[in-house]
């Protein structure tokens, strides 16, 4: 299958978003097949699978800047997470992954797939900690914000915080 787009003649530099959604839909029954029996009522589920696979389209130079601030570690019942400030600045998204790393280098968390859109310019981030990470938070942490590797893997923004 090969999907085409066509921007109307007049239409605006800017980032434009939409969703591509498959469904596997089963064939409908024939009025026999779906009868209920004879000694009562009986209900059939059927599912139906599918994927929305999100398109982004971006037309004419359009650039994005970020930054963070705020970085603290914050321990709840359910577990806990680093909780930072995400500042998104000019006229298209930015998508990326947070890895934190200690002053030796080492990973100590990574979350994939955070997104700040056109529509908002600040947003919290809450990465979660397994209970590895957490023991080994102490220090210096440097938290980069990057381009997913298939991307390019590009540093989008940085910051620095010491936990205790």
């Amino acid at each position: 299958m090969r999907i085409s787009i066509r921007p109307p003649a007049g239409l605006p530099d800017g980032e434009y978003r939409m969703h591509l959604n498959f469904r596997a839909v089963p064939p409908a029954l024939k009025p026999e097949e779906g009868a209920a029996p004879a000694a009562g009522v009986s209900i059939k589920l059927t599912p139906v699978y599918g994927i929305t696979i999100p398109v982004f389209v971006r037309r004419g130079r359009l650039d994005a800047s970020a930054t963070l601030s705020g970085a603290r570690l914050v321990k709840e019942p359910g577990g806990s997470f680093v909780e930072l400030d995400l500042a998104r600045a000019g006229q298209r998204s930015v998508y990326g992954e947070f890895i934190g790393k200690s002053a030796r280098g080492e990973v100590l968390f990574d979350l994939r797939g955070i997104a700040a859109y056109p529509e908002i310019t600040h947003r919290k981030v809450q990465i979660p900690l397994s209970p590895e990470a957490l023991a080994k938070l102490r220090g210096p942490v440097r938290i980069e914000y990057r381009e997913l590797a298939e991307n390019g893997g590009a540093l989008i923004a940085e910051t620095a915080a010491i936990f205790p």
